[in-house]
């Protein structure tokens, strides 16, 4: 899988051919605080990714639910994000608009954005957060220039994560006008790993808004260690739909703040 970014693009394009994101519903979402007003209260802020499959893991968990949700949010979570793509992911945007509806932490809309179409989607579902990945801006995939659709993700009540991989653009990342600031430790064009990514980052985001760290955690020894090296938060998905018992999981990975 050579350029996995331009694989799901191409699906994700298919998706909003087919009408796929016209279906989200206006939700009457309740009332939530933001990523970083949840995350000051909490010793480990951790953003709790739920998705069916994972192109680099295979299946991870036999279905999805807001019972699940529900679970996720009990167990401590300081925010839930919600995968939407449904070629590569399984994802669901009905479930995003079920979840909107009983959670009270925030929710991430999780999805390859190119379009406004799916940032419209992202309001419409009850979302409070928008991803936007920096590459899909650099490469030309997306309709508008990343700011742009900054301001109208803005306009519509939805703050954005922001993420990047490549180091190159860290400068695009940083003065941009989005919310908070994704490092992804894993490649979107090959998928592979790099577990150090953000911990090789640090040092240049110091100073930067909130940082969240995203891709590979499942123990405490790079939790505690990327914590002290500037993460304000983590999104952590794949190590919790694996386990047999996610919300135990997750409350394994918050006990890390202790260890």
């Amino acid at each position: 899988m050579s350029n996995f970014l331009s694989s799901v693009v191409a699906g994700v394009r298919e998706n909003i051919r087919q009408g796929y994101y016209d279906l989200a519903e206006h939700v009457d979402k309740l009332d939530r605080p933001s990523l970083k007003e949840v995350a000051e209260k909490t010793r480990l802020p951790i953003i709790a990714e739920i998705k069916p499959l994972s192109p680099s893991l295979g299946r991870l968990i036999d279905s999805v639910s807001v019972e699940l949700a529900s679970s996720l949010e009990r167990a401590g979570a300081s925010a839930l994000s919600i995968l939407v793509e449904r070629i590569h992911f399984n994802g669901s945007l009905e479930l995003l608009c079920r979840a909107s509806e009983s959670i009270g932490i925030p929710i991430l809309f999780k999805d390859f954005v190119v379009s406004t179409k799916q940032v419209e989607a992202a309001s419409r579902s009850g979302a409070d957060i928008l991803l936007l990945i920096a590459e899909l801006f650099r490469d030309g995939y997306t309709e508008l220039p990343l700011n742009q659709i900054i301001r109208l993700a803005h306009s519509l009540g939805l703050e954005v994560l922001l993420e990047f991989h490549d180091p190159q653009l860290l400068g695009t990342v940083t003065n941009s006008e989005a919310d908070y600031v994704g490092v992804n430790n894993r490649d979107l064009y090959t998928l592979n790993l790099k577990p150090d990514h953000f911990y090789s980052l640090s040092h240049e985001l110091r100073g930067c808004r909130f940082k969240v760290a995203e891709s590979g955690y499942n123990e405490c020894g790079r939790i505690g260690r990327d914590r002290l090296a500037g993460a304000d938060a983590f999104l952590i998905g794949s190590a919790i739909m694996s386990s047999a018992n996610p919300p135990g999981k997750l409350k394994e990975l918050l006990d890390c703040d202790q260890s």
